[in-house]
């Protein structure tokens, strides 16, 4: 049972720590791209640069706005029953 206990602690603090890395991350991309955007515009601007400029990889920035989009979309399928 202690076992037990422990383990879970240790998957909730994982959680924790990645959910905290994720919003960090996402600061970092909505800073770079309100910086890149303002000095190059919105169509001169691609998803290389606004990753270079957030400090992370191109992967990264499809995975987090992939997921954001699929969570902004499950709640429009809920409100307006798509």
């Amino acid at each position: 049972m202690n076992l037990l206990i422990i383990l879970l602690t240790v998957i909730i603090n994982i959680l924790r720590g990645s959910l905290w890395q994720k919003k960090k991350q996402e600061k970092k991309i909505l800073k770079a791209v309100e910086n890149l955007f303002s000095k190059n515009g919105f169509n001169s601007v691609p998803t290389k640069s606004i990753a270079k400029d957030a400090g992370i990889t191109e992967m990264t920035l499809f995975i987090i706005l992939s997921l954001k989009n699929y969570c902004i979309n499950d709640c429009k399928r809920k409100l307006f029953i798509y």
